[in-house]
């Protein structure tokens, strides 16, 4: 009966290496799903540096930083007089002509004069640079505007079989100064109505 007891091992004991063993089975399964997770998660490497702007290489057609503006965003040409009346066959051809002033203190190359007729019908037929006035044009000349000189410059214009009264008449303006080449646009009749023509 004494060896019976003595085969027994104490409750608390082995309550004891079961929890025991409880905790090594648990921290194995711990330890082995921290090592799968970093087998299957992909590890993140940290984006690259961008270079130093300076550094960067230009991309295909750019030219790199633009250079310092050293020109007024506006025109340097501007209309200062459309000449009145204006000359006309009455059915055919019409001529616009008018003022343009150089408002910069450098000389301007008018490179062109484009006309603009918002509605279908006229037809530009070419321009005519001169000196002179309108009261008193002057032989022609180059487009060159001296600084605070003037120009006249007549747009040739040819008309519709219709009568044309109610047509506009606008320019692009071309210029060159200092080396840059800029263009707008010029608003110089809001139509024809004060003009008589034998189609009207």
């Amino acid at each position: 009966m004494g060896d019976e007891i003595g085969n027994d091992a104490p409750p608390t004991s082995r309550r004891t290496r079961v929890l025991l063993a409880w905790l090594v089975a648990a921290a194995v399964v711990v330890a082995g799903v921290v090592a799968l997770r970093r087998g299957v998660d992909p590890v993140e490497a940290p984006p690259p540096s961008s270079p130093p702007a300076a550094q960067m290489p230009p991309l295909p057609g750019q030219l790199g930083p633009a250079p310092t503006e050293s020109l007024a965003p506006v025109p340097a040409l501007l209309v200062s007089d459309v000449c009145q009346p204006l000359r006309t066959d009455g059915r055919s051809t019409l001529d616009v002509s008018f003022t343009v002033v150089n408002t910069v203190p450098q000389t301007v190359t008018l490179v062109r004069i484009t006309p603009v007729f918002p509605l279908p019908g006229l037809r530009g037929l070419g321009t005519d640079y001169r000196s002179g006035t309108c009261q008193a044009p002057g032989p022609p000349r180059s487009g060159d505007v001296p600084p605070r000189g003037t120009m006249l410059v007549v747009l040739h214009i040819g008309l519709p079989p219709t009568c044309p009264a109610p047509y506009p008449v606008r320019a692009d303006f071309t210029e060159r100064r200092e080396g840059r080449t800029t263009t707008a646009g010029v608003h110089l009749l809001n139509d024809l109505g004060s003009v008589h023509f034998t189609t009207c």
